[in-house]
């Protein structure tokens, strides 16, 4: 098994293979999700959580950031034996609480259903999946802490199975201004 990528996203840093990627890194998730040059309009949609696994899916599936790393890495991994395997603390929390204040209060009460499809943590990976056209392996995991084991693990089971490669790694998303999400791409 090889690791053949990795992206890294945090509040104020992106990086590619290990290398922080300055021009992306004070961008907001959506002007990175611009500056990739995606044409995605279900992009805007999705919470923050689906966000962040989907730009890192991204990135992975390009090989790059711009055309001309895409160019050298290789990318465009459009097999539909591809699988998504991802660990996260937080799971949906934060949608969830979202979700919860528009059924809070009884007066202004509007269950919201944009946010209620995101109340179960493992849409990301349906997100991806749906995106990709990932016919593999797809599944979500609530963990402590990022255990890289496990992930390497769980990915060579999954390529054992039959995936062709596997997008897995530690997605997780308290809140708007805390979030990690360490994805690899393994061949």
């Amino acid at each position: 098994m090889i690791r053949e990528h990795s992206v890294t996203l945090r509040p104020g840093f992106v990086a590619f293979d290990g290398v922080e990627i300055t021009e992306l890194s004070p961008l907001k998730l959506t002007a990175i999700y611009k500056s990739l040059g995606v044409e995605y309009p279900k992009f805007y949609k999705m919470d923050l959580l689906a966000r962040l696994g989907f730009l890192a899916a991204e990135m992975l599936m390009k090989g790059g950031t711009r055309r001309e790393e895409r160019e050298v890495n290789g990318g465009d991994y459009n097999e539909s034996d591809g699988g998504v395997i991802l660990f996260g603390r937080s799971g949906s929390l934060w949608t969830d609480r979202n979700y919860t204040g528009t059924i809070r209060d009884i007066s202004a009460y509007y269950p919201s259903p944009a946010a209620f499809v995101y109340t179960l943590s493992n849409i990301v990976t349906g997100e991806i999946a749906i995106r990709h056209r990932l016919h593999g392996e797809s599944s979500s995991y609530i963990l402590d802490c990022r255990d890289e084991e496990l992930e390497e693990m769980m990915a060579a089971k999954a390529l054992e199975r039959g995936c062709g490669f596997v997008l897995a790694g530690w997605c997780d998303c308290e809140d708007a201004d805390k979030y990690e999400v360490m994805m690899n791409l393994y061949k």
